[in-house]
């Protein structure tokens, strides 16, 4: 338990940078579903560096290698990001289509539903310890 409150507190950490990016891009006049790919691109970097070298510190001596691990993270993360963002796409376009920030509430529901599938697979395969 006290492994998933350090892993949600980095996904408390990461989320309102994804939205802050989220919203920067979009902004800048990108696209809202290209803002959102972008910006869990790098929350996506950021939050394995946190869990990496805080939540799953323990772990590293079976992930020592930092770049193996972050393509592990991100080889996990690009299919639940995907899904998230569908979950986002279908409540702007259906539910939330009247607000003018509907896609970052969109964003932050999609991003919750994710989170315990989420960690669940990393601790799994990114800080499995081979027991």
């Amino acid at each position: 338990m006290k492994r998933f409150i350090k892993f949600a507190i980095v996904g408390g950490i990461g989320f309102p940078i994804n939205l802050g990016l989220t919203y920067g891009f979009k902004e800048s006049g990108i696209h809202y579903i290209g803002a959102m790919v972008m910006a869990f691109l790098i929350s996506i970097t950021i939050n394995y560096l946190f869990n990496h070298y805080w939540t799953f510190r323990d772990k590293k001596n079976h992930n020592t290698n930092l770049i193996k691990g972050l393509v592990k993270y991100i080889a996990i993360s690009a299919p639940l990001d995907t899904l998230s963002i569908g979950i986002a796409v279908l409540l702007r376009e259906y539910v939330l289509k009247d607000f003018y920030y509907g896609y970052l509430m969109a964003l932050a529901t999609g991003i919750f539903i994710i989170m315990l599938i989420r960690y669940t697979l990393v601790k799994k395969v990114v800080w499995a310890t081979g027991e």
